[in-house]
Formats: C-alpha cells, structure tokens, sequence
C-alpha cells in the first residue's frame, strides 16, 4: 500500500512507531519481565539478545532507512501478475488424496 507521505516524513514516522513499541516491549519494564531469559542468556555468553535492546536508536534510524530507500536497486522483484486467477478446486490442493 503506498503512502501519501514524502518519503522522508515517512521513515521518520515508521521510527517513532517502532520506537514506541520498542519501549512498550523491550524497555526497562519489559526487561523486567523477561529478567530470566536474559539472565540464562548472559550466563551462555549469548548478549545479542541484550545488545539488540539497548542498540535500538542506532538501528532504527529514519535517515539511514531513508538512504537506503535512496540507493540503486541491486534486484528487483517481478511484480505478480495481474490477470485473473481462476480458483482451485479444493481437492487439488491436498498432497495426499482421499481414498473414493
């Protein structure tokens, strides 16, 4: 679906929602509940958990997404086709038939 908002405002808004939810979900409160995962996480030696958490400004950043938006496309996906699909009968789609 495209948007209706300049490409930069857009990342800028896509930011601040994940942002949100990164302070809803992964903040301090949500730390707290999830206390042992990261407990047996660390005691593993596995930080990426952790590091993930506490990273999120540097990762998700509107300019850099905006850059990215900006850059040469290297592959580019076909666009499906917009003829008519015709439905399948039910009894196709099943890997293993019925016996009659």
């Amino acid at each position: 679906m495209r948007t209706l908002l300049v490409h930069g405002e857009f990342y800028r808004e896509l930011v601040r929602a994940q942002a949100v939810m990164n302070r809803k979900h992964l903040g301090v409160a949500g730390a707290a509940k999830t206390m042992g995962i990261i407990g047996r996480n660390l005691l593993r030696g596995q930080t990426n958990f952790v590091r993930a958490i506490w990273k999120f400004p540097s990762v998700y950043n509107a300019d850099r997404q905006h850059g990215d938006h900006l850059r040469e496309v290297r592959y580019e996906l076909p666009v499906p086709d917009q003829r008519a699909v015709q439905q399948a009968d039910r009894r196709e789609l099943y890997i293993h038939q019925r016996p009659h």
